[in-house]
């Protein structure tokens, strides 16, 4: 679960970098 909770955490920042 560690790893999805490390997504989870990661995916909106990454998504904000990338559309940004």
């Amino acid at each position: 679960m560690r790893d999805f909770k490390t997504y989870l955490s990661v995916a909106p920042v990454l998504s904000t970098l990338w559309f940004a």
